[in-house]
C-alpha cells in the first residue's frame, strides 16, 4: 500500500486538465514526458493556482518488462478503438501536441492513463508497471 501511496501522490501533486505534452521518448525502462508549457501548481485543497515551468515527467519502468513496448499502450478511441503504435504515436506528438483531459491512476500494475486527443482524435496513452515518478524542471 505505500508504493501505491507515494506513487499516486507525486503524480497528483500537479494538476493535468486542460495542459499538454510534446514528446515523449523511452530509454530501457523509463519515460520522459516533456510538459513544454508546465503543469498546474495545485493549492493544499487541489485548486490549480497557476502553471509551473516548463517540465519532464521521468516514470522508471518496473525491471518485470523486457523492454518499454511491452507496458505501453495507446488507443484511439475515435477510430472503433484502434490501437496505435508506440513509435507512430510519438511521431503524432512532435507534429500535434497531445491535450490533456484528465489523468487517472490505478494501483492495478501501476497504471498511469493520460486520456486526450491529437488533432481531434481521442486517444488514451497508458503507462504499466510505474515504479519511480520524479519531475525535473530545468531540463
Amino acid at each position: 500500500m505505500m508504493k501505491y501511496t507515494q506513487l499516486a501522490e507525486k503524480v497528483f501533486q500537479f494538476g493535468y486538465h486542460d495542459t499538454s505534452f510534446v514528446s515523449v521518448e523511452d530509454n530501457n525502462l523509463s519515460l520522459s514526458i516533456q510538459f513544454d508549457r508546465g503543469l498546474y501548481i495545485l493549492n493544499e485543497s487541489g485548486k490549480e493556482l497557476q502553471l509551473s515551468k516548463p517540465l519532464k515527467m521521468i516514470i522508471k519502468i518496473s525491471d518485470f518488462y523486457d523492454q518499454i513496448n511491452s507496458n505501453i499502450e495507446v488507443t484511439n478511441l475515435s477510430k472503433k478503438e484502434s490501437l496505435i503504435e508506440f513509435e507512430d504515436f510519438k511521431s503524432k506528438i512532435r507534429k500535434n501536441r497531445f491535450l490533456i483531459h484528465n489523468v487517472y491512476y490505478s494501483r492495478f500494475n501501476n497504471s498511469i492513463l493520460f486520456d486526450g486527443d491529437i488533432d481531434n482524435q481521442h486517444i488514451i496513452f497508458t503507462v504499466e508497471g510505474c515504479e519511480e515518478i520524479d519531475f525535473l524542471f530545468d531540463y
